[in-house]
């Protein structure tokens, strides 16, 4: 498998941490064997070991995203939230191509 495109995920997470993160995992799995071309980056994957009643882990993950969009060909849109709504604008700012999912 080559890896032609990488494409950062960017889906709800904190109104439903657990079935959220269940939903983007369905998601990923199902686009995995629709897109073999694709490197998908999770940030719920990515950040799942964090605890997240910790005060002040929104941002600097947030922040953490903003890095990864940089080194992405492609943000796509799985759903609607405060952080999907940062990422997209972030990515719009940048040049990041923008695919809604939603």
């Amino acid at each position: 498998m080559v890896i032609i495109k990488k494409v950062f995920i960017s889906h709800p997470y904190s109104n439903n941490p657990e079935g959220n993160f269940k939903k983007v995992d369905k998601l990923i799995r199902k686009l995995r064997t629709q897109y073999h071309d694709v490197l998908f980056i999770s940030p719920l994957h990515l950040f799942s070991y964090f605890d997240k009643e910790e005060d002040g882990f929104r941002q600097p993950i947030l922040n953490f995203c903003f890095s990864l969009i940089d080194e992405c060909d492609e943000i796509w849109i799985l759903g609607l939230s405060d952080g999907c709504i940062a990422e997209r604008n972030y990515a719009k700012e940048v040049g990041t191509k923008i695919v809604w999912k939603v």
